[in-house]
């Protein structure tokens, strides 16, 4: 490992009704990975198949692109432009969005603070904020 503090964020929605071809217009961020509910897990039938659909994108930051509230934001900023579809898709019985952030533990040295209003406007979106903290 450098000695480059990093994090990761992703965002992802699951659900068996999830319109996962419609996803990527929807937040206005490139699909990483998109499953269908029977299908297996990128394609390759050794392994498990998805148990519902999801898509995901994911962005890798280090200290020198500007951390990890920047990343967060960039999310934001582009979700919000589809604000109402959005919240009426998280409406949906069994859909549900996430935020995931892996955090390196040097990260923490650094003093990453994800502000209010970010936490705020995915709370109004009703989308999910997970932490993974690792050394």
């Amino acid at each position: 490992m450098s000695n480059d503090r990093y994090s990761i964020v992703s965002i992802s929605f699951f659900g068996d009704k999830l319109p996962v071809e419609d996803m990527e217009k929807m937040t206005g961020i490139k699909t990483r990975y998109s499953g269908l509910k029977g299908t297996h897990i990128k394609g390759d039938p050794r392994l498990a198949k998805h148990k519902t659909n999801v898509w995901s994108s994911i962005m890798f930051t280090s200290s020198k692109q500007g951390g990890l509230t920047k990343n967060i934001q960039k999310i934001i900023n582009r979700m919000i432009k589809n604000k109402a579809k959005l919240k009426k898709l998280l409406k949906t019985k069994g859909i549900y969005g996430t935020i995931y952030i892996s955090l390196e533990m040097s990260v923490l040295q650094g003093a990453e603070i994800i502000p209010v209003s970010q936490l705020k406007i995915l709370s109004d979106l009703n989308i999910r904020l997970d932490l993974d903290i690792t050394s």
